[in-house]
């Protein structure tokens, strides 16, 4: 990530920098944007809260479905999950500039007490910076789809009603990102009993 933006908030304006990746499905209707079967947008302090968040969503018809925003906070205990995975983890800022030295201390010491009294998560650094490099995985289970960024699970996202994997045909990949390599894997060898004959197959376009 390496380019930046102006966006209005607070009669201010802020430099922003994002990106967007897409799976997409086949156009339904001429002159209508392909489904959205996952919409996958990163924002670096560009969004209207001032802080990094991380979107998903689904649009048909140009109809958007509802957000699920992921904004450094670990998703609830009562909160379902996907395939066993959180829907958002926590991570921290190293960048914070709101982060006093007495929030830090008051931060690890409610963490002691956690500890003692319950499981601790584990909480990682934000994992997306200007013009430094990242892995981004994107991985399809039972569930939904599962983000994974230099090896540690980020988000996930469930599959939605009226969407499948096998409306999945395209990738799209759009913002301030430099693309340095992409590797596409198929589904697993053993297919499900009800779908013995269904593959993911690969375009030249």
């Amino acid at each position: 990530m390496n380019r930046r933006y102006l966006c209005l908030r607070n009669s201010q304006y802020l430099m922003i920098s994002q990106f967007m990746m897409e799976l997409q499905g086949l156009k339904t209707v001429d002159g209508e944007d392909p489904p959205r079967i996952l919409y996958f947008n990163l924002q670096l302090e560009g969004d209207w809260s001032g802080k990094s968040v991380i979107e998903h969503n689904t649009c048909y018809r140009m109809q958007w479905g509802t957000t699920q925003r992921c904004d450094g906070l670990r998703s609830r205990d009562t909160e379902e999950t996907v395939d066993r995975q959180v829907k958002c983890e926590n991570w921290i800022r190293d960048d914070d500039d709101n982060q006093s030295e007495q929030s830090k201390s008051s931060w690890w010491l409610n963490r002691l007490i956690t500890a003692r009294t319950k499981k601790m998560s584990i909480d990682w650094p934000y994992p997306f910076s200007e013009d430094k490099l990242f892995v981004l995985t994107l991985s399809a289970n039972f569930e939904g789809y599962h983000i994974n960024v230099n090896g540690r699970h980020v988000t996930s996202f469930p599959y939605r009603t009226g969407f499948s994997l096998e409306d999945d045909t395209g990738l799209s990949l759009n913002g301030d990102i430099d693309v340095d390599s992409m590797f596409a894997a198929s589904l697993p060898a053993t297919l499900p009993n009800f779908a013995p004959q269904r593959h993911l197959d690969m375009s030249n376009r």
